[in-house]
């Protein structure tokens, strides 16, 4: 996407001005940023203040409370919303049902604790149309999240077997599907190591090697 300030941003923001319907960005998730790019935040807050007062543009911050204590205590009092930070709860029951009639996900098909919870009701949604039929039970976020990681690994085992690297095997399909999970939990460990929180590229092509097909398979997730 485009950066504060390059041609794209100037010319989008500048003719929502123009048309006298300025522009409203949405930043999502700020604090998932790798740490190097969260060393200069005052300076990147204070560039972005700037822009958005020249071109009238509005900015709203999706993050999670313990970061925009820190986050939003970098704004000018001035350039914040008189509500500077509104925390937002589950759906509400209503709200939680319409989504879930939307996903395909029955009443009483998640755990009750879990039942508002937005993200757990869509990825439920799509692994119960990934499975086919009724499912047994009520999992929890956890488990959804977890069956929803099986997934995409599954999917990424029939991208390398559509690539002709499935031989004639019972189980084959599932016993790749565990590799490349096996795969994602280690690039996952090394995220956590001492680098910037992300995976370097080295690390990567290690893990899913272009020659292979695996970089594509995963990439295409």
């Amino acid at each position: 996407g485009a950066e504060w300030g390059g041609p794209d941003a100037d010319a989008a923001a500048g003719v929502a001005r123009d048309a006298g319907r300025p522009l409203l960005v949405l930043l999502d998730a700020p604090e998932d940023m790798p740490p190097v790019l969260a060393e200069d935040l005052g300076g990147w807050v204070a560039d972005t203040v700037a822009w958005l007062r020249e071109y009238g543009a509005r900015l709203v911050v999706g993050c999670r409370p313990e970061f925009w204590e820190r986050f939003g205590a970098l704004f000018p009092a001035q350039a914040r919303h008189e509500l500077p930070c509104i925390e937002l709860d589950d759906l509400d029951a209503g709200e939680a049902a319409a989504l879930r009639r939307r996903c395909g996900v029955p009443d009483g098909g998640i755990a009750a604790r879990d039942a508002r919870h937005p993200l757990a009701i869509r990825l439920a949604g799509e692994v119960r149309a990934a499975v086919g039929g009724e499912p047994e039970g009520r999992p929890t976020r956890r488990e959804i999240f977890s069956a929803y990681l099986d997934l995409v690994c599954l999917r990424v085992a029939e991208r390398l077997a559509e690539e002709g690297r499935a031989p004639d095997q019972p189980d084959w399909l599932r016993r790749l599907a565990a590799r490349v999970a096996g795969r994602v939990h280690e690039a996952a460990r090394r995220c956590l190591g001492p680098g910037q929180g992300a995976l370097e590229r080295e690390d990567f092509e290690e893990l899913f090697p272009w020659q292979t097909g695996w970089a594509r398979a995963v990439l295409g997730d």
